[in-house]
């Protein structure tokens, strides 16, 4: 869910900052508990993904949004502004469901019935128990079953406006420290370690050259210098994209992208409580 770029943003009135500037010091202070167990089995990008993707609600070349002409994406039902609810559902899924291809498959009304089933469950809970997963019968994974019924999915999987509403998005005008990255960078590394993915939100405010939400799920390569992070990003269902972390300087770097033109952003944990 990029937005445009924007080098200059609206002062706030004094009132609103110190609220919120209270705000980012109790939800960072809320401690992360590390998962109680490890997990059956990790994320995987091949198997626990959705078979399409979020799109944008801009044209993109380059990294940029082209001209004011054709800048949106007029033609056509788009599925756009759903980045975080994407990022959320498919860690529900591999969460709280499982799949059985050797029974016949559901029909639409109870495949959406199923889906709003998963996504109703708080996404930080723990993991259910094999024998209590919602079951989805006919195909084998989720990207098989999203992808035959995108419509669906797409229209059950949760409305995109909410986010917009969230508690959490309060500390995004209080840049996060260095010692913030680093801490989340540990958390991250220590929960993929359990096997557990961690959704989280890449800006760089008050740019804006990106704001969106993704799903950090294997470590691709670490060293003294640096941690490469797979990530799940939901405006590209087809294959997985890079995360770095710079050790020395304590900051997250995300790839280019046909949205974004790479370089150094903010992270943010996402929905592991009610306050995030």
């Amino acid at each position: 869910m990029p937005h445009p770029t924007q080098t200059t943003w609206f002062p706030l009135m004094t009132p609103i900052r110190l609220i919120a500037l209270l705000f980012v010091f109790l939800w960072s202070g809320c401690a992360h508990l590390p998962p109680e167990k490890q997990s059956s089995r990790p994320f995987q990008f091949s198997i626990d993904r959705l078979g399409f993707s979020n799109e944008t609600v801009w044209s993109y070349g380059d990294g940029e949004i082209k001209s004011e002409r054709d800048h949106h994406q007029t033609t056509g039902e788009h599925y756009t502004r759903r980045c975080f609810v994407v990022s959320r559902s498919v860690v529900q899924f591999w969460k709280f469901a499982r799949f059985e291809p050797s029974r016949p498959a559901l029909d639409e009304k109870a495949l959406a019935q199923r889906i709003r089933e998963v996504t109703s469950i708080d996404v930080w809970k723990e993991p259910l128990p094999f024998e209590k997963r919602i079951v989805f019968t006919g195909y084998a994974n989720l990207p098989q079953i999203s992808a035959a019924h995108p419509k669906t999915f797409q229209a059950n999987l949760g409305l995109g406006w909410p986010v917009y509403c969230r508690v959490g998005n309060m500390p995004m005008i209080i840049p996060p420290t260095r010692s913030h990255q680093e801490n989340l960078f540990h958390e991250i590394v220590n929960d993929l370690h359990q096997g557990y993915p961690t959704i989280a939100w890449l800006v760089d405010f008050p740019g804006l050259r990106i704001n969106h939400a993704a799903t950090i799920y294997s470590i691709l390569k670490d060293n003294p210098q640096k941690t490469v992070f797979l990530i799940y990003d939901p405006n590209d269902h087809l294959a997985p994209k890079k995360l770095t972390y710079n050790k020395k300087e304590r900051s997250f770097y995300f790839q280019k992208t046909f949205y974004f033109k790479g370089g150094k952003i903010d992270v943010r944990p996402l929905y592991r409580s009610p306050i995030q």
